[in-house]
Order: C-alpha cells, then sequence, then structure tokens
C-alpha cells in the first residue's frame, strides 16, 4: 500500500474513532452527574469517616458545564473503547499476512477487556489514595477542594491506567514479527521510566512527588511485565531461526 493510501486509511480510521467517541459522548452526557456522584463518592466517605470537613467548589462561572463536558469525554472513551480499539487494529491489518492479521486481531480482542481493567484498578485505588494524602491533615482542619481539579485528577488517572495495561499487549504486538526485539525494550527500560514519571506528571494535578510516584509505579511494573514477555519471545524466534541454520549473531544481535 502507498504511502498515500495510509494516510488516506489513517484519516479513515480517525473519522470513525471520533464519531464513536461522540456516540460514546453523548451517552456520557446523560450519566455525567452520575459518575461525578460516584467519583466523589469516596472523597465524601472518607471526610465523613475521619471527622475531615471538606468542601467542594467551584472558582468559575463556566466550570461546572466544562467538568460536564470533560466527564462526558471520559465516559465517552470508555463507553467506545470497543470500537476504537478496533480500529487502531484495522488500521494496522492491511498488508499482513493471514496469519498475522488474526494475531493482531486477537491481541486488540485481549486489548478491550485489558484496558477495562485498568479502569476497574484505577477505579479501586482511587480511595487508597484519598486516604493515603488526606489522612496527613491535622484534627481540626478543613479541606476547601476545587471539583474540576479533583474530577480531572481522577479520570485522567483512571484513563491512564487502562492504556497502560493495554500497552505490554502493544509491545508483544511488535515483538512477535520481531519488528521490535525484547532485548530493545529491555535496553530502553531508561528511556520507558522517564516517559512513565513524565506522563505521571501530567496526569497529577499537584507538583508533589509522592502523587507522581504511586501513579508511576504500577506503570514502570506492567512494563517490566512487557519487557518479560518480549525476551521469552526472543527466545522462541531465536529457537526458530538456529534450527533453521540462520546466524544469529549477523542481524539479529545488532537489532
Amino acid at each position: 500500500m502507498a504511502l498515500i493510501d495510509h494516510l488516506r486509511e489513517l484519516r479513515r480510521r480517525l473519522m470513525w474513532i471520533a464519531l464513536g467517541l461522540l456516540l460514546g459522548m453523548g451517552v456520557g452526557w446523560w450519566r455525567a452527574d452520575w459518575t461525578m456522584a460516584q467519583l466523589t463518592a469516596p472523597l465524601d466517605d472518607i471526610a465523613e469517616s475521619s471527622g475531615l470537613e471538606v468542601h467542594k467548589t467551584f472558582t468559575e462561572v463556566g466550570a461546572p458545564l466544562d467538568l460536564k463536558l470533560r466527564v462526558a469525554l471520559f465516559l465517552g472513551v470508555l463507553i467506545s473503547c470497543p470500537w476504537w480499539i478496533l480500529q487502531i487494529a484495522a488500521f494496522l491489518t492491511p498488508g499482513l499476512t493471514r496469519k498475522e492479521k488474526r494475531v493482531t486481531l486477537t491481541l486488540a480482542a485481549l486489548a478491550i477487556p485489558m484496558f477495562l481493567a485498568g479502569v476497574a484498578f484505577a477505579w479501586m485505588a482511587i480511595p487508597s489514595l484519598l486516604r493515603l494524602f488526606l489522612g496527613a491533615a491535622p484534627e481540626g482542619f478543613g479541606l476547601y477542594l476545587e471539583t474540576s481539579q479533583y474530577l480531572i485528577f481522577t479520570t485522567q488517572v483512571i484513563v491512564t491506567f487502562g492504556a497502560m495495561f493495554v500497552f505490554p499487549l502493544l509491545m508483544v504486538a511488535l515483538t512477535l514479527p520481531q519488528v521490535v526485539r525484547g532485548k530493545t525494550w529491555a535496553k530502553g527500560w531508561r528511556w520507558a521510566v522517564v516517559i512513565i514519571a513524565t506522563v505521571a506528571a501530567l496526569v497529577t494535578p499537584s507538583a508533589d512527588v509522592v502523587s507522581m510516584f504511586i501513579v508511576a509505579s504500577p506503570m514502570v511494573v506492567l512494563y517490566m511485565a512487557g519487557v518479560g514477555v518480549c525476551l521469552l519471545l526472543d527466545r522462541r524466534a531465536d529457537r526458530k531461526l538456529a534450527a533453521l541454520g540462520v546466524d544469529l549473531h549477523v542481524d539479529l544481535e545488532t537489532a
């Protein structure tokens, strides 16, 4: 497929993804108030059990509408995740062999529950994060919390964890055909840690190191797990090449 055809296909897939997100966002708008209540429920429960006085506030006139749109978009991403994951897979499959297409679609199908598992993990972890942070408040103190900041933080953490649970599958998808060797992933761990730390810093609204570390740690663990699987795939590929009499030290060691 020529480059211009790839670009046209990319544009088409992006349009379909955008349409799916818009439809999901429409459903999300309908359930946005309920979702905001669910996201703030752990905060209310912790405040009630600890005796901490919490005031959820807006600091701008347009903040409530902006927040509802953000939550609707967040729900749109979650609702339409099977659609946009399969669209990404469909963009990658042209030009692949039948076996490679089957593997790609299988990984795409696995990516859907993995994304949702990351979302569920983050959802369950948020109350623990709140207890850690709010538990340090001295007795008798209150908390004036900007509602938009809190909900943007929680939705960003949830989506980020969903994406990071899928990333090891992307690593496997690139290592199976030996497009990227497992050794390459392993050698790039320093860059991976820097990128993960940057992402963690972007999704956490505060500048404290503790928040960034708590968000980044599971991401690093997932990356290392993906590296381990890719190294096993390297060994399998090397055994196949060795059985065919291919000299592994010619090309593979420099890959």
